[in-house]
């Protein structure tokens, strides 16, 4: 079953033949620098099996168009009315634009079935952060030592209301554009920078 298709990219569920690959990615340091330390091979299998081969799954596969295994994609209900995206890939394919990519190509698949997507990642994660702002989400809060970065569908002006909470609204013509509309209230505490 393929998920999602790119102008690069499928996404199809995960097979027990994946272990091979999915055991590379694990293991590479680089890989999991912001995530966990480095899998053993049993830590892979146990992995794929709850998350990969589960039903319904919590990741899938992610190809290149000859077929080739180049990382995973984080996509599964977050609660009772979003879904939580995100991306695993091999160190060979980053700075190619397949993490934006893949987060266009799971928004348009998520908003017909969730009110809203969800990105978590390490304060540290400069490039995910990028991206997911890049791709329209917004700034919510830390929870568990991830910060969590909101896209709603079709709600870009609320949800960016609830989420800025006593922080910095970075782009000021974003700020005075909402500032502007009757859906968002600038909460007490919350300021823009110039």
């Amino acid at each position: 079953m393929i998920l999602c298709k790119t102008k690069n990219l499928f996404v199809r569920r995960m097979l027990p033949g994946d272990i091979d690959d999915l055991f590379l990615l694990l293991s590479d340091e680089p890989v999991m620098k912001y995530l966990e330390p480095p899998y053993s091979r049993e830590a892979a299998e146990a992995f794929l099996k709850k998350a990969g081969l589960s039903d319904p799954p919590l990741i899938y596969a992610v190809c290149d168009l000859s077929k080739r295994f180049i990382g995973y994609l984080i996509f599964h209900r977050y609660d009772e009315h979003g879904a939580e995206l995100g991306w695993v890939l091999s160190p060979a394919e980053w700075h190619k634009g397949y993490a934006s990519e893949l987060t266009a190509a799971l928004l348009q698949t998520a908003k017909h079935e969730y009110d809203y997507a969800v990105i978590e990642c390490s304060p540290n994660q400069k490039a995910t952060k990028h991206i997911a702002v890049k791709s329209g989400f917004l700034y919510c809060g830390m929870t568990d030592g991830c910060e969590i970065y909101k896209y709603v569908f079709n709600k870009q002006k609320e949800c960016f209301g609830a989420c800025v909470n006593k922080t910095v609204i970075k782009k000021k013509h974003i700020a005075k554009q909402l500032l502007n509309t009757s859906i968002w209230h600038k909460p007490e505490g919350a300021d823009y920078e110039n």
